[in-house]
This record gives structure tokens, sequence and C-alpha cells, in this order.
């Protein structure tokens, strides 16, 4: 897709630890036939050494960014290749009488991750268990069939995903099995405190949805609980403004994109209207925007509504 239309990608995010061909490898690849002007090419690992640095730019990409990620150092080093907008901040959501405390789990680093969007960082905290107790169980029945390399893919998997969720302990623990597996050392030890820290995070994080859900029925929203809001009728104009608005988010990757379905999802009555944009939504929570523009684009076309986004 690259080499036959370069024009659209704006920028490429290489992970140096993909498997088959790796991130040096495809930069070189690419390099072959687009400049680094033309196409910006941002390493992402977990190493921050020297050497790997000289060595991603002696492959011809624009600059490196160490895992886990940091939010503001990532839109800092885009904006030097991009021509980025600014954009509006995002607006406090309502959840505001949580105790932002979870065990091993940073949450104001959490949440710098996500440009401070408590929803969407707490979804994602929400979603995790369910997400990567799988990942947890592939890494153990791999090991039990020997087969270490897909063990340390997964533990690598679960490393990167754990740190940009600031679940720091996990973080390591994940890290510490995948260089037990690359070293081929005793692992018994380090599964063990992989298996810890995941039921510690992922029982800290039970803990915290209660607290949350006993907040949202106790709390101030206990006296909208048993009131019947009044039904809304959305004129198709309102509708076309509203999509075209979170088709343009999407496809510039706009973290308020969920806000602005949500707000959507408000004023759509329609069951099966609603289960498709909240279907749309779990994409944006989960940060595809590729697929949910996708959907919502199909979305519209259902609605005969015409997008400015194409």
């Amino acid at each position: 897709m690259i080499k036959k239309d370069p024009s659209v990608f704006d920028c490429i995010l290489m992970d140096l630890q993909m498997p088959v061909m790796d991130g040096y490898d495809a930069t070189l690849k690419i390099r072959q036939f687009v400049s680094k002007e033309d196409l910006p090419i941002i390493a992402m690992t977990a190493h921050a050494f020297e050497d790997e640095k000289q060595k991603c730019f002696d492959a011809g990409m624009n600059a490196h960014i160490s895992k886990p990620i940091d939010i503001g150092h990532l839109l800092a080093e885009l904006s030097q290749w991009l021509d980025i907008k600014p954009q509006q901040p995002l607006q406090e959501d309502n959840i505001t009488n949580i105790p932002l405390v979870i065990r091993g789990i940073d949450i104001n680093d959490g949440l710098q991750r996500v440009m401070g969007n408590r929803q969407l960082y707490f979804k994602l905290l929400e979603k995790f268990p369910e997400q990567y107790d799988e990942i947890l169980q592939s890494i153990h029945y791999a090991i039990s069939k020997n087969d270490i390399e897909t063990a340390e893919k997964a533990a690598h998997t679960l490393s990167g995903s754990a740190a940009n969720l600031s679940m720091n302990p996990l973080h390591a623990a994940a890290k510490h099995l995948q260089n037990t597996l690359i070293s081929r050392q005793n692992h018994t030890d380090a599964l063990a405190q992989l298996d810890q820290q995941f039921s510690l995070v992922i029982n800290s994080i039970t803990e915290f949805l209660k607290k949350r859900n006993s907040i949202s029925i106790n709390g101030e929203d206990k006296s909208k609980a048993n009131v019947q809001l009044q039904q809304v009728t959305i004129s198709d104009d309102t509708l076309a403004k509203l999509l075209n608005e979170l088709a343009t988010m999407l496809d510039t990757n706009d973290m308020r994109a969920s806000q602005k379905i949500n707000g959507l999802l408000k004023v759509i009555n329609n069951k099966a209207d609603t289960k498709i944009l909240t279907d749309i939504n779990n994409h944006i929570e989960q940060l595809n925007f590729s697929s949910a523009l996708k959907k919502i684009k199909a979305f519209a076309q259902s609605k005969d509504i015409s997008l400015a986004s194409g």
C-alpha cells in the first residue's frame, strides 16, 4: 500500500519488535521508495539505549520514542514532522467523586497518557481483565508446551499494554518474564511473580469498579435513576451535522470522538441505531479510529447522509 501511494499515511509509528519482519528491515524497505521528508517514521521500543537509537537513524527513521509511551513526548515528536493543529482541551467528565487510588496502578500517570480523559481511561481499565486474562493463559499454555517463542511474544504484549495503562509492577513482572524466556533461564519464579501482579491488578480494578458503581447509584446520580428521560427526536439535519463532526474527529484520531458519540447516543431512540453506535464507541475506546470511521461511514450511508470526509 505504501509503495503504491505513500501519501495515504502522514506518519508511521514503527514497532521494532514485530514478528516476521522487524522494524529496522521494514524501514529499510520503505526508504527504497519514499524519503524521510515525505513519510516520517518514528521508532517505538522498550529500550532507550544510544546504540539502538543510532541503529534506528541508520535504518532511515526520523525519531525514537521509548515505551511506555509518554503522550506528551509523542505529541511533541509528531509536531516536529506533521502539521498538527492544536485541539481544545478535553472537558472533565462527571466522575469526580472517585478517589484516584488503585493498587498496582499509577492513575495520575495513566491519565496523562490519555490526555486527562478519565472516562476513556476507566473504560480501558474496565476492559483490561477480560482482554488480557486470555493472554496470561496463553503464556501458561505455551510454556507448558515448551513453546518459548510464543510465550515470549505474549509476555511482550502484556508488558506493553500494562505499561501504557501505567500498571508499573505488572509491566515490570511481564518484562522480567520476557527477558527470562529470551535468555532461556529458569522461568518458574518469574511466572509466579507475573501471576501475583496480574491478580493484584485484577482485584484492584474490580474493587475500583464496585466503588464507582456505588457512587453512581448512591451519589448525585441517584435522583436520576428513577426519572423517566424525556424522549428527544433528532432531526435529519442535526444527525448529519453530528455524524460529519464525528467523522472528522475519527479521521484525525481525535480522542474527543468518544464524548461526541456518547452525546449522540443520548438522543438516539432507535434500538438498532443505539446498538450500532455503541459498537462504534467500543472501537473508539480501544483507540481503533480507522475501524470506527469505516463503521460511521456505513452508518451514515444507511441514513442517506453524505459525509464531507468521504
